[in-house]
């Protein structure tokens, strides 16, 4: 039964002040298992920066602004995003935390679940074509006639061949780069402390 206060819900990676991905957490590997991730299993990743596994520029700046904003602030950024898997809605919740200049806890929670209406998998496309369909990183919907869709919103499923894995490019829609914009500009609230979002009870891989 899913819950959400599971630990096996909670993906943790701890990063160093070169954004190197310096530990990860004990259900790490298991979650990349399940969302056929064995190239990003927990010897693949440690000690790679970040950025290695973050496709598409505006995906990182997306990031970016993310880890800068906690790294300045030294307070918690919280950021709601998806993680699909063939088969379900994966509704994420993202706190960054820092906890000196040279550490920061990345956690990945799992809030929700939900079952797509049909089997679908995706492909990054190693070119960028104009005809592929984009795939925001941060909400996972796609892009269809200049709008933004649920990836199996009718429309979509019926322009789209499910049988084989779905090349896409990937992007960051506008209403997750509007949260970046604001993100940035000076003032804003999105870092206020929020319960819940304490640091985790892993032991932290520096001292």
């Amino acid at each position: 039964m899913y819950s959400p206060d599971s630990e096996s819900n909670k993906i943790i990676y701890w990063l160093d002040a070169q954004d190197c991905i310096v530990r990860v957490s004990s259900s790490w590997d298991t979650f990349a298992q399940e969302n056929q991730g064995q190239d990003c299993i927990s010897q693949h990743v440690i000690g790679k920066r970040l950025w290695s596994f973050i496709q598409g520029s505006v995906t990182r700046l997306w990031m970016d602004a993310v880890i800068r904003y906690a790294r300045i602030s030294g307070k918690l950024v919280e950021k709601r995003y998806r993680c699909d898997s063939p088969t379900q809605k994966r509704y994420m919740i993202m706190r960054v935390i820092p906890h000196t200049a040279d550490l920061l806890e990345v956690q990945c929670n799992l809030e929700q679940e939900l079952p797509l209406k049909t089997r679908l998998e995706f492909e990054a496309a190693s070119v960028r074509i104009p005809r592929l369909i984009t795939r925001c990183s941060i909400c996972n919907r796609l892009k269809h006639t200049g709008l933004w869709l649920e990836p199996d919103d009718e429309t979509l499923l019926s322009t789209m061949d499910c049988s084989h894995p779905i090349k896409v490019i990937y992007g960051v829609c506008s209403d997750c780069q509007e949260e970046v914009r604001r993100l940035r500009c000076k003032g804003t609230n999105t870092s206020a402390q929020l319960p819940g979002a304490k640091p985790s009870s892993v032991q932290s891989p520096i001292r």
